[in-house]
């Protein structure tokens, strides 16, 4: 993080107790902030406005960006296979 006050909201909003009551519909998960759960939405649009579709090649979840597909597959695949 650049700044100390960045990170502080960063641990504010991720990883702290903080009442997270913006529930996402699709996938339930929780968020504190409003504007999370709508920058998380767009994670959920799959083929709209010609938006290319990224596929996780183990589990076939879609990704509006490259960036979460790789996340996703750091996260819960790429891990798994160094752990065993």
């Amino acid at each position: 993080f650049t700044d100390p006050s960045t990170l502080r909201q960063h641990i504010n909003n991720i990883h702290d107790g903080i009442s997270k009551q913006y529930l996402c519909k699709k996938c339930g998960k929780k968020f504190s902030k409003l504007s999370l759960l709508q920058s998380h939405w767009k994670t959920h649009l799959v083929s709209v406005n010609n938006r290319k579709i990224h596929d996780c090649d183990y589990c076939g979840s879609q990704f509006t960006s490259k960036s979460n597909k790789n996340k996703h597959l750091r996260k819960y695949h790429l891990q798994r296979q160094f752990k065993k």
